[in-house]
């Protein structure tokens, strides 16, 4: 059994260039279209104006669409969270209206397949320090205007959030992947990657990443290839790389310490309901 997955291994790390061509890209929101968004919160509150003090003039559920084409130019904090009044413009009983909304009711990049939406965003503040802080973040299947299906989980600092639906990644009983990225504030602050699996009828917490680093000093990092890509059924192969300063070591041309590269592959196996390790393996 140990050889097979050693095999197994070989044939996956030789497959790398190929992940590297189709990693494909994420979507940011910088086109006229990026002003369009889907609600977040199960029932946001429009009012007349940019202030909980203004009255509330109609409600919007869960992955109904907007558009954004004003914005506070101070942010608010409501519950812990920080976000801006917006003003924006949406369809309803067949006609156009506009109102206020706060931009955390809103999710973050559209994604869509189908008939089905997935929306996501922050909950609310768990745990704050005068360092850090966790926040719950929370992925919806909508479809038909209804949830069905949720997801949540916690979150460090982030300054960006966007999202992608994978393309195909050849897991069993996957219809879609989706990949959300909450990024990093500053050196030494986590981007976090989180995918989920939607089957068609729920989601499905796959597998978290994470990168980080601070100024060639140290650096880590994790990338993820599925099945698509190394054509091996239901094996998601996690690429792990570090550096770091080795201060017994100095560069002779630039005085700087020299950097200790390592590279560590881990294999897991998909069921249809849950990644299970397999294999790990650490190469210098």
């Amino acid at each position: 059994m140990k050889i097979r997955i050693l095999s197994l291994l070989t044939l996956v790390l030789s497959s790398i260039s190929i992940y590297a061509q189709n990693s494909g890209f994420y979507y940011y929101n910088d086109s006229a279209e990026a002003n369009k968004r889907y609600i977040y919160s199960n029932i946001a509150n429009v009012r007349s104006g940019a202030g909980t003090g203004y009255e509330g003039i109609d409600k919007l559920p869960c992955g109904h669409e907007v558009a954004i084409f004003a914005q506070a130019k101070e942010s608010s904090v409501i519950d812990d969270l920080q976000g801006y009044w917006v003003k924006i413009r949406y369809e309803k009983d067949g006609e156009t209206k506009e109102g206020y909304l706060w931009d955390q009711n809103l999710s973050y990049t559209q994604l869509r397949r189908g008939n089905v939406k997935f929306v996501f965003g922050l909950n609310g503040t768990k745990k704050k320090d005068e360092d850090y802080t966790v926040a719950e973040a929370g992925v919806k299947a909508v479809k038909d205007n209804e949830i069905v299906s949720q997801k949540n989980f916690e979150v460090g600092a982030h300054s960006a959030i966007h999202g992608r639906v994978l393309p195909q990644t050849g897991l069993s009983g996957a219809e879609q992947v989706i990949e959300l990225t909450y990024g990093g504030e500053a050196c030494g602050i986590p981007t976090d990657n989180f995918y989920f699996v939607w089957t068609g009828t729920e989601l499905v917490h796959l597998i978290r990443t994470t990168s980080v680093g601070d100024s060639g000093i140290y650096g880590y990092w994790e990338t993820l290839v599925f099945p698509e890509q190394h054509r091996f059924e239901d094996i998601v192969v996690k690429m792990i790389g570090q550096y770091e300063e080795d201060e017994t070591r100095t560069n002779p041309s630039t005085g700087d310490y020299e950097l200790i590269y390592r590279y560590k592959t881990e294999m897991y196996k998909w069921n249809g309901r849950k990644l299970s390790q397999i294999d790990q393996n650490w190469k210098e």
